[in-house]
């Protein structure tokens, strides 16, 4: 049986957040009886299965679910002698840019993760022509610094910066 989340997600993203009851009576012509409950709401699942197609896509999202149920339930194993390695590997990564970046500059107090501070370092300090302006002043937003790195090598390395703190705050810290 499949999960009515699962396809609900994938397929019809604009019900995300709906109740079983909701997304079955939108799903096909039936209602559900008032205050069904679990056993009635996947008996009559057989009636979405029988409306609708299954999809490959569908049937890969729930291996995939159950694996990641499964791994939340018992766990994994993560090596800390690795994660301690990579973790140092990453911070002396995004220390030597902002350094690179200080002596290039001659700024000593810039934040690379502040948007308007690097919208001053880039386009006030470096004088790189910008291309794209928003609410705040210019775009330094990855597609930008993107297009800006092919001519100017601190947009690469900011690009580098941003990456290496992603890794290093979300998955390996």
């Amino acid at each position: 049986m499949r999960d009515f989340r699962l396809e609900n997600a994938l397929f019809w993203p604009h019900m995300r957040n709906t109740s079983y009851e909701v997304f079955f009576e939108q799903m096909t012509t039936e209602k559900l009886p008032a205050g069904a409950d679990v056993a009635i709401q996947a008996a009559s699942m057989w009636l979405i299965e029988r409306e609708t197609m299954t999809h490959t896509i569908l049937d890969l999202e729930q291996a995939v679910a159950r694996v990641l149920a499964e791994m939340e339930t018992i766990g994994v194993f993560i090596d800390n002698n690795i994660l301690q390695k990579l973790e140092q590997e990453l911070a002396d990564t995004i220390k030597k840019i902002e350094i690179d970046i200080i002596e290039s500059t001659g700024e000593t107090t810039v934040n690379l993760a502040s948007p308007l501070q690097l919208q001053k370092l880039l386009f006030e300090v470096m004088k790189i022509k910008p291309i794209r302006k928003t609410k705040t002043g210019w775009s330094v937003d990855e597609e930008t610094l993107t297009l800006l790195a092919e001519e100017n090598e601190i947009c690469k390395q900011i690009l580098i910066h941003r990456h290496a703190s992603k890794l290093l705050g979300t998955y390996v810290r």
